[in-house]
């Protein structure tokens, strides 16, 4: 089986469509006359295709991460730019037909693009190794114009100055990236960070549009510290005024926005809030915004790019995700109602698909997640695909036909009123998601809390899951979070409390069923260990047990129903990785001495098999990210015992 799948991955690799991500092919040279001569005509010589070399076919971009739109007046073209981690492309769109353009730079996700009318430039700005970058696509080619402002900023041209405005992102300094409020501006040299007397507050994931009629740059949105921002400002290159209006979009980011000239009014579309992703198309006037109701609209989404066709008079939305699916559909507004004007959109295939070999045994896993089903009397782990049960000693795949692809640091747990395991986490770090598996196959059921390594557990004498804490991280730095979460089985919501522990990630939770409430235990934040115990039933409460286990992260808790107590084993502390366990029986900590133990680790899983009386430890790592375990352990209550493999 290894060879196998050491000769597939070789193939994957040398094949012309190496390094695309899975479901998508390289377009490959155009047959004679593809090339429609109307799109040769309005590319001009910026657009003009390379003499040389093999043409494009016509085509499709494909369903992809984080687009970025701009329109060429002069040509009469949007121009589409997508990136992920493997490469980036660039694509032309007349409004009937798609071209592929050549030799775009790479840039990472949480890039910017806007048009410069005054230079008659497509304008790029974002991040490449490391270094912010500004480029331009003119006279056919690309071309690196400046460093850039931050990345993940918003970006939009104010045509009164003829200069671009960015605003917000990460400003990273040293290994610490905080998100910024800072205004800058580029004159076509260089980009100017601008003094103003007032500023909105530091954000990610908002939006800018230039308001032609007002002569202003508006600002909605975003994502403030730790919280979703719903507010409006607007920028007239002097200093930033907040809006007041009636009424306003929900907070949230990954929403876009974009000024429709022939009605001169800005729009807004979709992003994600704390209910979930959004559909809805918001108008703004100069004074208020006012919900619009057309009888049509794209799917809920968030991450999607948008820009006006001045040509034809319309807005063009394309892609964007929710959840497990990622858009390559294109859309229409004309003020009145959304066109779909291309049907091609899917969801990103699974590595290595469902049609491949089933392992026998779950794979070493750096972060999974456990639960116990007393309905089905089977404990369900996920640790990526497929999802494994385990009954009579034995683990048994479960091939779904639909699955999550969560990033390292998802949850999950049993909700027993509904009847089904709930996961959740994180993808790519920009989209909280919420799946549920009713024992055959899982199913997407909305949003969830914006970070990873948090805890959750079903507090059962309150008939609710519930979510504490997590970090959401950059590549330089990470924000720790104290709110605690709850799901209603569609959404999720904060639970507002008179206290609550401090912000922190990897710390253990479990329910604690004699006791009726939810314990919590340890946990990080900034590379400091936490040793302190709280209890939630109607608030939290900081317990003072006279013995304590040492400062943790990453250890792994779960209620031992046979013996009343609950059972603590592992994590990383002061020292290193732990391998001890340690018992509560609500009121101090004792730590028991087995003959045998599992080997130190981190990020591992617990479960109560209720039906053999056993806890039940899977996975985890040491030394970092990697080696990962792929054994499985039991707690008798005496001492462990390895099952698997």
């Amino acid at each position: 089986m290894k060879s196998l799948l050491m000769l597939l991955c070789l193939l994957l690799l040398f094949s012309p469509a190496g390094g695309l991500p899975p479901g998508y092919a390289r377009v490959g040279p155009a047959p004679p006359g593809e090339l429609p001569a109307r799109l040769a005509l309005l590319a001009g010589d910026l657009f003009a295709l390379p003499q040389s070399g093999p043409k494009r076919s016509l085509a499709h971009p494909p369903a992809w991460q984080y687009p970025a739109l701009a329109y060429d007046p002069v040509r009469r073209l949007s121009v589409l730019y997508l990136t992920n981690e493997w490469q980036s492309a660039c694509w032309a769109y007349d409004g009937q037909h798609w071209q592929e353009l050549p030799s775009p730079p790479y840039l990472e996700p949480g890039y910017a693009m806007a048009y410069d009318a005054s230079r008659q430039v497509v304008l790029l700005g974002g991040r490449s190794d490391r270094q912010g970058a500004t480029w331009e696509y003119g006279a056919g080619q690309w071309a690196f114009a400046a460093g850039f402002a931050l990345p993940r900023a918003a970006m939009t041209y104010d045509e009164a100055r003829q200069l671009t405005v960015a605003f917000g992102g990460i400003e990273c300094e040293q290994a610490y990236c905080p998100s910024s409020d800072r205004t800058w501006e580029y004159n076509g040299q260089r980009w100017q960070p601008i003094t103003t007397t007032h500023t909105p507050a530091a954000r990610v994931g908002h939006a800018l549009a230039y308001d032609t009629a007002q002569g202003h740059t508006l600002l909605f949105g975003g994502i403030t510290k730790q919280e979703y921002a719903g507010d409006t400002w607007r920028y007239d290159g002097q200093d930033w005024q907040p809006l007041p209006s009636l009424q306003s979009p929900s907070a949230r980011s990954g929403h876009a926005m974009v000024y429709d000239a022939s009605r001169q009014v800005i729009i807004l579309f979709g992003g994600y809030d704390q209910n979930g992703y959004r559909n809805d198309t918001w108008e703004y006037d100069g004074q208020n915004w006012r919900r619009l109701a057309p009888p049509d609209a794209p799917a809920a989404r968030t991450a999607h790019a948008m820009v006006y066709d001045q040509d034809r008079e319309v807005l063009l939305l394309f892609g964007g995700h929710r959840a497990g699916e990622w858009f390559n559909d294109v859309w229409e507004y004309d003020g009145t109602n959304w066109r779909q004007v291309s049907r091609i959109y899917h969801s990103v295939l699974p590595f290595l698909g469902r049609d491949w070999a089933i392992p026998q045994d779950p794979p070493a896993a750096y972060s999974p997640a456990m639960t116990y089903a007393p309905d089905r009397q089977t404990t369900v782990l996920y640790a990526g695909w497929p999802t494994w049960e385990y009954q009579e000693q034995e683990w048994k795949s479960i091939a779904t036909s639909d699955r999550p692809q969560l990033d390292a640091g998802y949850r999950l747990a049993y909700d027993r009123r509904r009847g089904r395991a709930v996961l959740c986490g994180l993808r790519g770090n920009y989209t909280g998601q919420t799946w549920e598996f009713d024992g055959s196959n899982w199913r997407w059921t909305a949003g969830a809390p914006f970070r990873t390594y948090g805890g959750m557990v079903y507090d059962q004498a309150r008939d609710r899951l519930l979510y504490f804490g997590g970090k959401w991280c950059e590549k330089h730095g990470c924000l720790y979070f104290d709110q605690t979460w709850v799901y209603s089985g569609t959404s999720w919501q904060v639970l507002e409390t008179a206290i609550s522990p401090p912000a922190r990630a990897g710390q253990a939770m479990a329910y604690d069923a004699d006791r009726g409430a939810v314990l919590l235990f340890g946990g990080s934040a900034g590379g400091r260990l936490l040793a302190d115990t709280w209890l939630l039933d109607q608030e939290w409460r900081c317990l003072s047990p006279e013995t304590s286990p040492p400062a943790r992260g990453g250890g792994a808790l779960v209620y031992d129903r046979s013996r009343g107590v609950l059972l603590l084993f592992g994590g990383y502390g002061q020292e290193g990785y732990l391998d001890d366990t340690w018992a509560f029986d609500g009121s101090t900590w004792r730590q028991l001495n087995p003959p045998l133990s599992p080997p130190a680790r981190a990020d591992h899983t617990l479960a109560f098999d209720q039906e053999r009386q056993v806890v039940l430890l899977y996975g985890g790592h040491d030394e970092g990210p990697g080696p990962a375990f792929a054994d499985t352990w039991e707690f008798d209550g005496l001492t462990w015992r390895q099952v698997a493999p």
